[in-house]
């Protein structure tokens, strides 16, 4: 029998792939917000916060966003997104994890009156139906935690847990890379201040990192108390920010900062943060 013949490499789905997955990152850009304070960007630049603060009326910024906006980077958050959605659905399986549930059938939501939320339902509270495996019918929705006004947070924690004591924990999932995984003894600074803002928000004063390799899949996760030090500062902080951003005025930046390292030789924002006036 003729062996089939090698034709090549092709782009005939890749292409149109990435065309799709890089505009759904622009359109995600414009519909994420920035005119409240995101958890998950507060352990790092307060005048990247600001900046994208003010992308909300500046087109000029946000055009610089959407520079750092690549397929790649896309595929990037998609693989994390997947990860996210795997374990949020193994903890609905195992009954631990509580949020927002939404019928594939009806599309009602359930869980919203409670303020962090509910288990996975057993049947829908609007169209009756009860099936064998309700991880299969119900879509897990991450709960939204908000602040005072005064503090200006908002934002969707990963999942709330229970552990067979009872105890519930706020958890965060994350992914990194096999030479990162190496040498991950204790998890980033801005992720601890990260969970330790939706400790705060939500009451709950035990959180736990939970991180993937992404090519070996092993796993590691890390304990994290509430730490009320730690979250005067954040208020303090926040408060201050809030007020600057009000009277159009912008943080100074942070005196260990240069422009041709990290974080600022990655920020979509190091052109304007760095131009003479």
């Amino acid at each position: 029998m003729e062996k089939e013949k090698f034709v090549g490499k092709v782009n005939c789905l890749s292409n149109p792939y990435n065309d799709f997955i890089y505009k759904k990152g622009i359109d995600g850009l414009y519909k994420r917000g920035y005119k409240h304070f995101h958890p998950s960007s507060f352990g790092e630049c307060t005048r990247k916060v600001a900046f994208e603060y003010y992308s909300e009326s500046s087109e000029k910024l946000r055009d610089l966003m959407k520079k750092s906006i690549t397929a790649k980077f896309m595929r990037i958050c998609d693989a994390g997104h997947a990860f996210h959605h795997r374990m949020q659905k193994s903890f609905a399986e195992m009954n631990i994890i509580y949020g927002y549930w939404k019928c594939t059938m009806c599309g009602n939501i359930m869980g919203k009156e409670e303020p962090l939320g509910i288990k996975i339902p057993k049947k829908c509270s609007k169209c009756n139906i009860e099936p064998e495996d309700p991880s299969f019918l119900f879509e897990y929705n991450e709960i939204i935690l908000r602040s005072e006004d005064e503090y200006n947070f908002k934002g969707n924690c990963d999942g709330v847990v229970e552990d067979e004591n009872n105890e519930k924990y706020i958890v965060d999932f994350k992914t990194i890379n096999n030479n990162q995984y190496g040498f991950l003894s204790r998890p980033n600074y801005k992720y601890t201040i990260q969970v330790n803002i939706y400790m705060w928000l939500s009451g709950i004063k035990k959180a736990i990192i939970y991180y993937e390799n992404k090519d070996s899949h092993d796993q590691r996760e890390f304990l994290i108390p509430y730490n009320e030090v730690v979250i005067n500062e954040i208020k303090d902080k926040s408060v201050k920010l809030k007020k600057l951003l009000e009277n159009k005025s912008i943080p100074k930046r942070e005196e260990s900062f240069v422009i041709d390292k990290k974080p600022c030789s990655y920020c979509c924002f190091s052109e304007v943060c760095y131009k003479k006036s």
